[in-house]
């Protein structure tokens, strides 16, 4: 699909601009790429780069997530999935994202996640993550707090119920 292609072009950028600049600085780190059936020449030119792993479909994405210092959703033009990011907090892995993805989000930057527009404040974020646990260990909790409130099952149902009363479905 087209937004799947311009998904894939966003990713590569990030690799290019941004996780090159990381990986020189943490030499044996690793970008996973997880999903269903990645496009065969995303596959090709995203491995091109040191650390780069596209993985494809997992069953148990579980390993890469405990594995994970941040999770990373470079998104300019696209919201890339909005689910994977609620996913990654319910895990308690910090998120670095861009202002359009974080506006579907209704998080508070800084606060649950950090934002970046361009390359430059995407790396800086992610640095920021990497290398201070502090901030690490406060956005993980933060936003594990903020997904359960806002995200969880019966947040859903709470407000599915008052919807009903209050006449909106």
């Amino acid at each position: 699909s087209l937004n799947l292609n311009l998904t894939c072009i966003e990713i590569l950028s990030f690799i290019k601009d941004v996780w090159v600049k990381y990986r020189e600085l943490f030499k044996g780190a690793n970008f996973w790429i997880l999903g269903r059936e990645p496009l065969d020449w995303f596959v090709k030119e995203a491995s091109k780069s040191a650390g780069v792993k596209v993985l494809g479909w997992v069953e148990d994405p579980s390993p890469y997530i405990r594995m994970a210092r941040v999770f990373v959703a470079p998104f300019k033009k696209t919201m890339g999935s909005l689910t994977k990011i609620v996913s990654a907090w319910s895990w308690g892995v910090p998120v670095v994202t861009t202002s359009l993805v974080a506006k579907g989000l209704r998080a508070e930057p800084g606060r649950h996640l950090l934002v970046g527009d361009n390359s430059e404040e995407i790396l800086s974020s992610c640095l920021k993550v990497a290398m201070d646990d502090d901030l690490a260990l406060r956005l993980s909790s933060d936003s594990y707090s903020f997904v359960m409130r806002e995200y969880s099952l019966e947040s859903f149902v709470n407000n599915f119920e008052r919807w009903i009363r209050e006449g909106l479905l």
